[in-house]
């Protein structure tokens, strides 16, 4: 008997079963593996980049010389810092982290490239404010309302008045512009005692026209009855003042020391009596020296009168003046002016108007000012004792001087205030670390020959070292007069004979902050 059935059904299979058995699975061939792909490139591009904006921030930083070392060492670390954050993402296997790296790199990058910017302007700022030296000296050429000349040619054959008190190189170089502009090989230029001689000339017929600096316009509407309606300006033009590089050439020549904010220096602020750009050359109504003394954080301001009756060298000669008319002639007359009078070197002016005093306070969130008086000025309420203030309250604060019995000696004393407030909130850390904003602020309005890498410094050294300055103040006196000028000629104007002895005070005690170590 057969074990076998012959009518037993064998086993079916299927077509799938049987490839499985006779054909097992293969491994992939190296060739077949999945390429990284898109996600995997943009990833370490935007890895590249984090590294390469944290390089680029961190060296523009030390570059600039803005922070001390200690800063700049904490700046780099975080950069770094945020490097190592997204390093694990972009390092991961799976897609969803990677592409989250990716987003954290190119998110850092742009908050990077958002500061670079940011300093890339405060830069730019501090370059305005710092390379505004050359002085917008605005000359005008004036004849009577009615004159029929519409331009310069029209005035071809006129005579210009020109004041006496003007420097020879000033002469010739109008002799030059309005022989160019009336299409003249000469023109005629007659000399008067003052510019409101000048406007008397061509309003008695003696001349057609005359020529002076903008700035006396405002002396004119005083001194001239209805100057504004018997004149017109026919003609407006900007002259170019070549005495900074002479007086540059004569301090090499002399071996004088190059300035430095690493070592005690003096500033004169200048405060101009105008609105608008901050180069145009005008009359000096603050006179103030800052000396500074970086060793023991010392401050002395020093006031001196606008009505100062004094020499103005390389201008005047022996003849007197107001300190407040040697604006007229360039900053650096009124330095000159100073120098002479307290026997001083001055290191660096800083220039500044109405606008910028509002725009600086205003940028400072305020500043609290301490006044000795309880007073009113242009809608504004001042009590004894400490003030806080806007811009325009400042403004009104600091030009007041009718409220007072010193008059002009208590506005003096009154800008000493404001300015010591405003030192005060400046060199505070938290100003300090936002100093960026302030300088781009007042860029605009305000010029110094301080340069960039010295106002780098100062606010670096502020950071590390820290402390408060101690500042003072000090303000001459004189006594009032009515004297010729010599800007005027034989006008009287209020002037003010400086007092000797408190001249030589105040000298003295600039010194003093100047050698202490």
């Amino acid at each position: 008997m057969s074990i076998f059935k012959k009518d037993r059904d064998p086993i079916p299979y299927d077509d799938e079963d049987f490839e499985d058995m006779a054909m097992p699975e293969k491994e992939a061939e190296p060739s077949e593996k999945k390429s990284p792909g898109l996600l995997f490139g943009a990833g370490r591009a935007a890895l590249v980049l984090h590294v390469l904006m944290a390089v680029l921030v961190t060296g523009f930083l030390y570059q600039s010389g803005y922070l001390p070392m200690r800063y700049l060492c904490i700046g780099a670390a975080a950069l770094f810092v945020t490097i190592l954050i997204a390093l694990p993402f972009h390092l991961g296997k799976n897609a969803g982290g990677r592409a989250a790296g990716m987003v954290i790199s190119l998110l850092l990058c742009l908050v990077m490239g958002f500061g670079l910017f940011y300093l890339v302007k405060v830069n730019t700022a501090l370059d305005t404010i710092t390379t505004q030296a050359q002085e917008l000296s605005t000359f005008v050429v004036v004849v009577k309302t009615e004159d029929p000349a519409a331009s310069m040619a029209d005035a071809a054959g006129y005579a210009f008045a020109a004041s006496k008190a003007e420097p020879q190189d000033r002469l010739d170089a109008f002799q030059t512009v309005l022989s160019a502009e009336t299409g003249e090989e000469s023109v005629t230029i007659l000399t008067y005692e003052s510019p409101a001689a000048c406007v008397q000339a061509i309003l008695d017929g003696k001349t057609e026209a005359a020529v002076f600096n903008e700035g006396y316009s405002a002396t004119l509407e005083e001194a001239v009855e209805d100057y504004s309606e018997k004149i017109r300006v026919l003609y407006r033009f900007d002259l170019a003042e070549a005495r900074a590089r002479a007086e540059e050439a004569k301090e090499e020549e002399q071996g004088r020391q190059a300035p430095s904010v690493e070592r005690p220096f003096t500033v004169y602020i200048s405060g101009i009596d105008v609105e608008g750009p901050i180069t145009t050359t005008s009359r000096s109504d603050v006179n103030i020296l800052m000396t500074v003394n970086p060793y023991n954080h010392r401050i002395l301001l020093s006031t001196t009168p606008r009505d100062y009756y004094v020499p103005i060298p390389g201008v005047s000669g022996d003849q007197r003046d107001k300190l407040t008319h040697a604006g007229v002639y360039g900053i650096k007359a009124s330095m000159a002016t100073l120098e002479a009078l307290y026997g001083i070197s001055i290191d660096y002016y800083v220039r500044v108007n109405f606008t910028s005093l509002i725009t600086i306070v205003d940028a400072l969130g305020g500043v609290d000012v301490n006044s000795d008086y309880s007073f009113s000025s242009h809608g504004y309420n001042f009590h004894t004792g400490s003030n806080h203030m806007n811009g325009e309250a400042a403004l009104a604060f600091a030009r007041e001087r009718y409220a007072f019995a010193a008059g002009d000696n208590q506005r003096g004393k009154n800008q000493e205030a404001v300015l010591t407030a405003i030192i005060d909130k400046v060199t505070s850390p938290e100003v300090l670390l936002h100093a960026g904003e302030l300088i781009e602020t007042a860029s605009s309005c305000t010029q110094t020959s301080i340069s960039r890498k010295e106002i780098n410094s100062l606010v670096k050294k502020q950071l590390d070292e820290g402390g408060r300055w101690e500042v003072a103040s000090q303000a001459v006196s004189g006594s009032g007069d009515s004297q010729p000028t010599y800007s005027m000629g034989s006008m009287k104007l209020y002037v003010m004979w400086p007092d000797e002895e408190a001249v030589a005070s105040a000298a003295q005690r600039m010194q003093e902050v100047l050698s202490q170590e």
